[in-house]
């Protein structure tokens, strides 16, 4: 029997790690990140990526970045039960996009609304908090991303670094009018004034977007703290472009991010996509039964 006969069908692979430090200035670490990959029944993988950045000009940053994290995870928990999935199949149509890309939008909502509740009951908060987020939702070949602030989502495919999101800050729709020359951008005095962010009002519009994915992409979420620190984007790309693990690279990159500013908060989740193969269980296990046998028959 052939390896090439017992294969059944190929996934993709899900590897994630995460980084996060305060920085040289920053006393507490505002940022949260998240990230937790699943194996579900039909040998695909399902994963959930998130980062928040607590606004440091507000109160409470890290109290609202770690609640946002934990409502966006609660209420996203159930996508990973293996039964609650759609099929590859009605992935492929418009209604399972919109459902899967709902969730996260819904899931933002609810934490924008939580927030917002409890920075109005709270006095010591002086009724101001606020996050930024960016999560990825991963199943199959599909990427889902929900996005709010100026953490950001990119991709890195055969060696290209493509932004996901898009930043809702001041300097952006300045860059947009074309009142701001892209290379002072970085050094604006608004670079870092949101005019979106989670909590902050009573409702909060979220970007989303969806991206077919393949073998060898790495998807890159990251608080400002690492992003800035990192102008021309062909210099991220390089660090990216890399064939270390998951892991180390991200512990590398968020080093370099320390020391080359290291003004804010740094925070960053991984992911890199490998193919896997699903194998023809029945026939793994009979397999595996013979040769247990052989090796009583031995003994």
């Amino acid at each position: 029997m052939t390896t090439k006969s017992l294969v059944k069908d190929k996934f993709l692979q899900l590897n994630a790690a995460d980084y996060t430090d305060r920085g040289k200035r920053r006393a507490v670490n505002e940022d949260t990140v998240f990230h937790q990959t699943n194996h579900l029944n039909d040998g695909r993988s399902a994963g959930l990526y998130l980062i928040c950045d607590g606004m440091g000009g507000l109160n409470g940053g890290d109290v609202a970045s770690q609640m946002v994290t934990n409502k966006m995870v609660a209420e996203l928990a159930d996508l990973f039960y293996p039964t609650s999935w759609v099929s590859a199949d009605e992935q492929r149509t418009e209604p399972a996009f919109c459902t899967l890309t709902r969730h996260l939008e819904k899931a933002v909502e609810a934490a924008n609304r939580e927030l917002y509740s409890y920075s109005q009951e709270k006095l010591e908060f002086a009724r101001r908090m606020g996050t930024t987020v960016t999560v990825a939702l991963i199943y199959g070949k599909w990427l889902h991303i929900a996005h709010v602030g100026d953490s950001r989502a990119y991709l890195l495919r055969a060696g290209q670094l493509t932004p996901l999101t898009r930043d809702h800050s001041m300097a952006v729709e300045l860059l947009n009018a074309g009142l701001l020359d892209p290379a002072k951008s970085f050094k604006h005095p608004t670079r870092n004034k949101l005019l979106r962010a989670v909590g902050v009002e009573e409702n909060v519009k979220v970007d989303v977007c969806t991206q077919e994915i393949q073998a060898g992409d790495k998807i890159l979420l990251c608080s400002d703290g690492l992003w800035q620190a990192f102008p021309d984007e062909t210099d991220l790309e390089k660090w990216l472009d890399s064939p270390t693990d998951p892991a180390e690279l991200v512990r590398q990159l968020g080093a370099e991010a320390r020391e080359r500013d290291g003004s804010d908060n740094i925070s960053a989740v991984l992911i890199t996509i490998d193919e896997m193969y699903s194998w023809d269980l029945p026939i793994v296990r009979a397999v595996a039964q013979i040769i247990r046998d052989d090796l009583a028959v031995a003994r």
